[in-house]
């Protein structure tokens, strides 16, 4: 006997059955954002209640083709806990698109564990999204599963062109220039301005673009200021606080800090503990850590980018190669500049 799937609840059954309008049955479906809480709570009930009663009646329903696409990220765990809590809220709409998303998590000094999944993983899915270093060792990994026909996307932090269908995720070289107009327009008053720059010792291709984008714009409308490199390595919290402990204390007149990591809360401790307090401080990456140290004034700006547009652009662009197309190279999301306001 051959067991058939649960017929999937179309558009238009979710707009008879809702009352909405189709415009905004399909930004639920599709996760787009200016939809309200309970708007997205009432469609997800109506789908749960519509598929319950297909199920439930006679004869055979329609099958349909699910996806199933693997979501690897290597690096902080602040910021792959935002991600994960993205993902777990948004399981029932990539359900409606066809699709399931699992997520595995490295840490940025576990490249041979990345690397030997990456390996395996082509047997148990359809797609794959990124965040990673750029090293050779995942590159040839996911060069790999090109070739078997699995889908590759990077997101957040590229790699290289040839070892991913396309990119999903902010111009980090724009995010840097805008950390430098903030830096110049704060510091334009001082004929000499000394920041703090926190680099990351490894391959974040997204880190690299940053640092690229904020020199450039320095160098080019404020040559005033300088930059001092702090750098840091595999994302060691302890090493990264002792090492900004020991430039803040050496170098009273440090006038502000960038960091292009994302390290926020051993970097914060640092400047409270060394006694900057007033020090300009921009940081990337929204997560309940720097949520709190920008309501509280430690961290003046922060850089980032809204994680379920960032998801949704993800799952398009898999969705996008399964069924034959290529998106485009770089499908840009877009730079969101928060402060103690807008958080």
């Amino acid at each position: 006997m051959i067991k058939m799937m649960q017929r999937r609840a179309t558009l238009n059954e979710i707009v008879e059955a809702s009352g909405l309008s189709r415009a905004t049955v399909d930004r639920v479906i599709n996760n787009r954002p200016g939809v309200h809480p309970r708007t997205r709570d009432l469609v997800a009930r109506i789908v749960a209640e519509l598929e319950k009663t297909a199920a439930s009646a006679p004869g055979p329903a329609a099958p349909f083709a699910s996806k199933h696409f693997q979501i690897c990220i290597q690096g902080s765990n602040a910021f792959a806990d935002v991600l994960e809590t993205a993902l777990a809220s948004s399981t029932e709409i990539f359900r409606l698109r066809g699709c399931k998303l699992g997520l595995a998590r490295f840490a940025a000094n576990e490249d041979d564990k990345l690397s030997s999944y990456l390996a395996t993983i082509g047997e148990k899915c359809d797609g794959v999204a990124i965040s990673a270093r750029n090293t050779e060792a995942v590159g040839n990994r996911l060069r790999a599963l090109m070739r078997r026909q699995i889908s590759v996307v990077s997101f957040t932090t590229d790699v290289d062109a040839d070892a991913r269908h396309c990119h999903v995720g902010m111009d980090n070289r724009a995010a840097g220039q805008t950390a430098a107009l903030l830096l110049g327009n704060h510091l334009r008053h001082l004929q000499v301005a000394n920041v703090a720059l926190v680099v990351n010792g490894v391959s974040y291709r997204s880190h690299e673009d940053r640092e690229i984008g904020c020199r450039a714009l320095l160098r080019q409308r404020y040559p005033q200021i300088n930059l001092f490199e702090i750098v840091k390595g595999d994302d060691d919290a302890e090493m990264t606080y002792q090492a900004l402990c020991d430039v803040l204390l050496s170098r009273p007149d440090i006038s502000a800090l960038y960091d292009l990591s994302g390290d926020n809360r051993s970097l914060a401790k640092a400047v409270q503990d060394c006694g900057h307090s007033k020090l300009l401080y921009i940081a990337h990456e929204l997560d309940p850590v720097s949520s709190k140290l920008l309501k509280e004034e430690v961290i003046d700006y922060l850089i980032t980018q809204h994680i379920p547009t960032l998801l949704n652009a993800v799952v398009d662009s898999l969705l996008q190669i399964n069924s034959g197309k290529q998106p485009a190279d770089i499908n840009p999301v877009p730079i969101q500049l928060l402060c103690k306001y807008v958080i």
